[in-house]
Formats: C-alpha cells, structure tokens, sequence
C-alpha cells in the first residue's frame, strides 16, 4: 500500500471520526516511514499531522526521527527539518547519535544552511547538552563551529559551565549554582560512538 493511499484512507478516518481507522492508519504509516531512507517520507508526514491535528501520528514521526537522529543529520532532507520539529528533536533524552559534539556541528551545518537568526540559534544551542561533552571536545569548538564567533558570548557561558561540571566537586555545583543532576542538560542521550558505547557480539559455545 502506498503512501498516498494511506493518507486518503486517514483523511477519511479523520473526517468520519473513525477511531479504529484511523489508529489502524497510524500503524500502516510506521511501517511505511522506515521504508524511505532519505527522510523526506516522515518529514511530510509531520506536517500532514500537523495540518491534521493527530497526535498520535505526530508522536510517530517525531519518534522515528528522534531513533534515527544520527542517519537524518546526514540525509539531504537535513535542512529542511523545521525550526519546531528541531527544537523538539533537541529536547529528547532518547535522541540516537554518534555525540553530542556530532549534534551541535549538524545544528551548525543545518543553521548556515538556513540562515537563522540570533534568537533561533539562541534556543536551538540552549538545547544541546554541553556537559556531555569532554573537555577536549569543548575546546574544539571554536576552531570547528562556524556560529561560535558571531555567538561568542553565549557559547563562552555553555563552555564554561560544561567545564565548571568535569573539574568542579558536584557538592559545590550544588551548594553555590544549585545543581540538579535530573535535568536534561546532565542526561547523556543515546550515544553511539565508542566513547559512550560497547558492541556486544554474541557467540555460540558447543
């Protein structure tokens, strides 16, 4: 079944407030978004869900996408993700890439590609969870981030916590700054790179 049809018998669903066909939709569109490897499929269906106002169907795309995070930086559909499905994206703990660092340099690429303005980068960077990143990574940024100098100050103040959180006893973080471990900005997200990550092969034993 293709797409299209789909989205016929979902509008219908929709229309007619059919409950189960719509649900049934819902199902037919997740098997079918991982079938498009360039992104453009889930894409389209967000905006569709939108217009449509289904949550379900929007928490579907926004999850695959969120599982895949790592594979749609590198898609060509990248820079077309909207500003509010980004951000969105962004706020997860259960987002699927390589490091943080490969994620703020995808929102670098995707910023310059879009020309966005200050305050968008603002929120976007607000985002991003500085504190996983090792020092090393940190200190990199200035010579691998094209935002890093027309938004100097800002990322100055997100370095220096991040730091202020490798080197500083979280005993002190927590007397003097108030630091709450349970906040996003502490929580790894789904890493896979070697740094975070092991693979486990399985073996048969006779």
């Amino acid at each position: 079944m293709s797409l299209s049809s789909v989205k016929c018998l979902h509008k219908l669903a929709s229309a007619y407030q059919a409950k189960q066909l719509q649900s049934y939709c819902g199902h037919l569109f997740a098997i079918l978004i991982p079938q498009d490897p360039s992104f453009w499929t889930p894409l389209e269906l967000y905006a569709y869900a939108l217009a449509t106002r289904d949550p379900v169907l929007e928490e579907i795309c926004v999850q695959f996408l969120a599982w895949n995070f790592g594979a749609l930086t590198q898609a060509e559909a990248w820079p077309s993700v909207p500003p509010a499905l980004l951000q969105g994206l962004l706020s997860r703990t259960e987002l699927v890439v390589p490091s943080e660092l490969v994620l703020l340099l995808a929102v670098d690429k995707w910023s310059q590609e879009r020309h966005t303005s200050h305050k968008e980068v603002e929120a976007l960077v607000g985002q991003v969870r500085f504190p996983m990143m090792p020092p090393q990574d940190l200190f990199s940024l200035q010579f691998n981030l094209s935002l890093y100098w027309s938004h100097e100050a800002l990322f100055q103040k997100k370095i220096l916590q991040a730091l202020e959180f490798h080197t500083v006893p979280f005993e002190l973080l927590a007397q003097y700054w108030g630091l709450n471990l349970t906040e996003g900005t502490y929580q790894p997200r789904l890493y896979t790179s070697p740094t975070w990550s092991q693979s486990v092969m399985s073996s048969s034993y006779n």
